[in-house]
């Protein structure tokens, strides 16, 4: 991964651990969710400052 790339997903990492998210779960969903988004407001959803907390329990237990 080049350094940039690196440092966003450190952020990205760091800021799922300061939002209290369960880091496995929040990075699969990130993962899974991110090719089928399609749009700026879409993806705006996944930052872990704005994703609701119940979406990543209903995913980890299954629900999608």
């Amino acid at each position: 991964i080049e350094t940039i790339g690196q440092a966003r997903l450190y952020s990205i990492i760091e800021t799922a651990k300061g939002n209290g998210l369960e880091l496995y779960w929040d990075m699969r969903y990130l993962f899974e969710k991110l090719t089928t988004y399609q749009n700026d407001d879409e993806i705006y959803k996944l930052l872990p400052s704005k994703i609701d907390l119940d979406i990543i329990v209903k995913f980890r237990n299954g629900a999608d």
